[in-house]
């Protein structure tokens, strides 16, 4: 019995990031190499074919997309943060004070993986003052519910 509790914990604790990555995704699609000229490159004859010229020119135009490329990425990475931390953060409260204890486990330790993931590894992309205070306000999210829920737990109640 144990074993399916901490089977359907673990459940929901993988895929709750998994769909809240995808739910962001869903509202702003990524950006696609595609979209911006930079599809599958392969070094032949033709791509160095013409003038001199003519080759610098297509690697100019190259750059200019990647740079727009990497500019549309991180504009997709800043979403990804701005979206799944409150995601996380409801997920670790509601997880605490949720009845049954592998769905409730499962969405803490989802939650704290949606934070890891879709949060903290877009910190080169959100300003440091933001980062920074994301980590503190996390920190005093995840103290403040484990001590009203640590005190929940332990009060008697009346007879």
């Amino acid at each position: 019995m144990k074993a399916r509790l901490f089977a359907l914990g673990f459940a929901v604790a993988v895929l709750f990031p998994v769909a809240a990555h995808f739910t962001i995704f869903l509202f702003s699609p990524p950006p696609k190499q595609e979209n911006f000229g930079l599809g599958t490159y392969s070094y032949n004859v033709e791509t160095q074919a013409g003038t001199k010229q003519e080759r610098l020119a297509r690697a100019k135009e190259e750059d200019l997309n990647t740079k727009r490329f990497e500019v549309a990425e991180k504009h997709q990475q800043a979403i990804v943060f701005y979206g799944i931390y409150p995601i996380a953060l409801l997920a670790i409260v509601i997880g605490t004070f949720l009845r049954t204890a592998a769905v409730g486990a499962g969405l803490i330790f989802g939650g704290i993986f949606s934070l890891a993931d879709g949060c903290y590894a877009s910190w080169g992309v959100v300003p440091g003052w933001v980062s920074v205070g994301s980590v503190i306000l996390a920190t005093i999210i995840v103290i403040a519910v484990a001590s009203i829920y640590e005190r929940r737990a332990t009060s008697v109640s009346p007879p």
